[in-house]
């Protein structure tokens, strides 16, 4: 679930950070958020009556993420961003878990800003958009440690994409999102980011894109030792079945493929609320499952990863 705090939109109003906003949008360098639902908290807790869920976790949507700022910024930015959803989170605090936003872009930073966070908050969201960088490169290991060593959940959320291909067709979504989300979890399956770091609990948004459709090509690639395929100690299918999954695929028959392919206990309850393309209602994509299953994607696998209770 995706939240402006009311905090940044009076900053949007005062100018702060090169913000602007109208009735309609907020603007935050290139990016425009199209306000309504996601700046009213009180129709995110009607959301969770309807879904008969008694608390959710709420981060700020991808347009606040500002890879590309100056790196004299970012720090002021994350804090300023945080402190406004730690406010929010603070007045609805037996509803709603707060996911503090990390500059990824900077992992030094980044991990910095994740060992100050306190107990309020149920873990961390970040984008896949790192101004070059990839996620399996040396310098963010210090971001992967500081994470792994304190338990903090991720939120890995497509960023925008640059490819001016994907401008027709609403593709920037319908494709580019999944393609990010793809990537970035590719770098860090092959570039053994999950091998060095065991204990690290990564959620790819929108069903982790095409990462389970590809684990298997992924394992060939490995198995024949193509170019570049490096040798790990497990096979990327293994590593696959590491990730966590949200469960809007908007496809019933995908949901019933996900749980073959990195089983039930790896999926968790998502909305993407309030955008379009995220889900009407909870059990619009696993609603055919049994209760069982339905009960550990709805609480018992969120409880785990997040380690708070969440009834629903």
């Amino acid at each position: 679930m995706h939240l402006v705090p009311p905090g940044i939109l009076a900053a949007a109003r005062a100018g702060r950070f090169g913000m602007d906003v109208d009735e309609k949008t907020l603007a935050v360098d290139k990016a425009h958020v199209p306000l309504g639902k996601i700046v009213n908290v009180e129709a995110l807790l009607a959301r969770l009556e309807a879904d008969r869920l008694e608390g959710g976790f709420v981060a700020v949507p991808p347009g606040l993420f500002r890879a590309d700022q100056p790196h004299q910024q970012r720090r002021d930015w994350a804090e300023f961003v945080n402190a406004a959803m730690g406010e929010l989170m603070a007045a609805h605090s037996t509803r709603l878990r707060g996911l503090a936003f990390l500059p990824a872009e900077d992992p030094a930073l980044a991990a910095q800003l994740a060992t100050e966070l306190d107990g309020s908050w149920a873990g961390v969201t970040f984008g896949t958009q790192l101004n070059g960088g990839r996620f399996h490169e040396p310098k963010y290991e210090v971001l992967w440690s500081a994470l792994e060593e304190h338990g903090l959940p991720v939120l890995l959320h497509p960023d925008h994409p640059a490819d001016p291909r994907l401008e027709e067709f609403y593709l920037t979504n319908l494709l580019g999102y999944p393609h990010e989300t793809t990537v970035a979890a590719a770098h860090i399956v092959l570039g053994g980011v999950l091998e060095r770091h065991p204990n690290l609990r990564i959620l790819l948004s929108h069903g982790g894109a095409a990462v389970a459709t590809l684990a298997g090509r992924w394992q060939r690639g490995a198995t024949m030792k193509r170019p570049g395929v490096p040798q790990l100690r497990l096979g990327p299918l293994e590593y696959v079945k590491r990730f966590y999954f949200d469960t809007v695929v908007h496809s019933r028959p995908y949901i019933d493929f996900l749980i073959d392919t990195v089983g039930v206990d790896r999926l968790l309850l998502g909305s993407d609320w309030p955008f379009p393309m995220g889900t009407d209602a909870a059990e619009d994509d696993v609603g055919h499952l049994s209760d069982e299953a339905r009960g550990a994607i709805r609480v018992g696998n969120v409880e785990r990863v997040f380690g708070v209770p969440i009834a629903g």
